[in-house]
């Protein structure tokens, strides 16, 4: 059989998910094709665009714009079904290319819409943009016939039939779905958890399992047993994290316990986690600066940064005029002031330093302590495993986590590998 040229750039994409190596990506002339171990071709460099594997499975089209036919291949680079498939530029722009998850993946339809397909390239039911678009967690996947919405199981049968008029993917053993002019909320039984009499419900974003519910132009919190948390008394519901949800009401944005109890009053103009650190919220006061607030109430810092940001859970940093420092997370103040263009946290055995740049050079602050363990006079730092290599003039040195200079040699950090 015909091998590809030595020119041929060959890059392996994935191992499949029970260990086997996938065929090997190969790029000629602009178009992908699909090579054995052995370089032999198992199809020729034909394709336009290329997805990703997943399950066995990669997507592929022979004509580059969007919503081209597309079908995916198997493990030996055969076309799992006709290119009779499309791709989901019409509601996933940014990520277009269909995958599968858990034996199923989305494509659109020739004929309009999108549709679930099996590992074998069978077409297991029909969605709405919802089902397309919105991620679905849940073993019940939402799908339309005839214009009534219902759900089926990842190998197609049914368990909720066709008989709504609108429905929404399910989050966590429970979904929204509209019977007439109201929204009720199911289970994966298809019976109503909470009857058909809200004008919208939604899932808030996050981890919580709370529904938020709107009625006459204002939102309130459900649990997933159907109970009101709160009343109607809101303008809007934001995201959640740490058993706390954002909730704005005519005074402002405050935070709303996951049992519908006050924790912040509302008084702030916007709120939002905190990075990476669990618990905490950037807030944003009336006169457009930022602080950080607990989930349990207390304000830990005062609104008076242009910026805070938790990049890691035990580094937080807040910018003012421009430059960024290092804050104290129980006292809200500064550990290191705020004098770096960029403050880029470190993974272990470095983790609660962080690389510190200021007018173009590089050092490592100890954020624990706001003590400079390297000076800002390096010409770059990256961590290279378990040790840091500092490139100062012509000059690059490995340091451990003790700061010990463990090698030296002429070299620039651009040519490490």
């Amino acid at each position: 059989m015909k091998r590809v040229s030595a020119t041929v750039f060959c890059s392996v994409l994935a191992l499949f998910a029970r260990g086997v190596e996938p065929p090997r990506l190969v790029i000629q002339e602009g178009r992908a094709g699909f090579v054995d171990e052995a370089g032999r071709v198992l199809a020729s460099p034909r394709y336009a665009r290329v997805g990703v594997w997943s399950e066995g499975r990669i997507w592929v089209q022979e004509h580059a714009e969007t919503g081209a036919p597309g079908t995916f291949l198997d493990e030996r680079a055969n076309p799992v079904a006709p290119a009779r498939f499309r791709d989901l530029s019409a509601v996933r722009p940014e990520l277009p290319m269909p995958a599968f998850d858990r034996g199923v993946a989305v494509v659109g339809l020739a004929e309009g819409g999108f549709g679930y397909v099996n590992r074998a390239g069978a077409l297991l039911g029909r969605t709405t943009a919802a089902g397309a678009f919105q991620r679905q967690d849940d073993p019940l996947l939402l799908v339309v016939e005839q214009g009534l919405q219902g759900y089926i199981d990842r190998q197609g049968a049914v368990k909720i039939p066709t008989r709504f008029e609108e429905a929404r993917p399910f989050r966590g053993g429970r979904a929204a779905a509209r019977a007439g002019a109201r929204w009720g909320l199911l289970d994966e039984s298809g019976s109503w958890v909470v009857e058909p009499s809200f004008d919208a419900i939604l899932p808030v974003q996050g981890p919580t399992g709370l529904w938020a519910f709107r009625l006459e132009g204002r939102w309130g919190l459900l649990n997933e047993a159907g109970r009101r948390l709160t009343d109607a008394a809101y303008e809007a519901i934001g995201s959640s994290r740490d058993g706390v949800v954002a909730a704005k009401a005519a005074d402002g944005w405050g935070l709303v316990a996951a049992d519908g109890a006050l924790r912040v009053a509302p008084r702030y103009e916007a709120l939002a986690p905190l990075g990476e650190a669990a618990g905490f919220w950037a807030a944003q006061g009336r006169n457009g600066k930022w602080g950080v607030v607990a989930a349990n109430g207390l304000e830990i810092a005062a609104c008076g940064f242009d910026i805070v940001d938790a990049p890691a859970p035990e580094i937080w940093t807040a910018a003012r005029s421009g430059s960024w420092g290092v804050l104290d997370p129980e006292k809200g103040t500064w550990r290191l002031a705020p004098v770096f263009e960029r403050i880029l946290p470190l993974a272990p055995p470095f983790a609660g330093s962080a690389l510190v740049e200021q007018r173009g050079r590089w050092g490592v602050a100890d954020a624990a302590t706001g003590r400079m363990t390297l000076k800002t006079e390096q010409s770059g730092i990256r961590q290279w495993g378990d040790h840091l290599a500092v490139e100062k003039g012509s000059t690059l040195q490995l340091l451990d986590r003790a700061g010990t200079r463990t090698l030296e040699w002429a070299g620039r950090l651009a040519g490490l590998p």
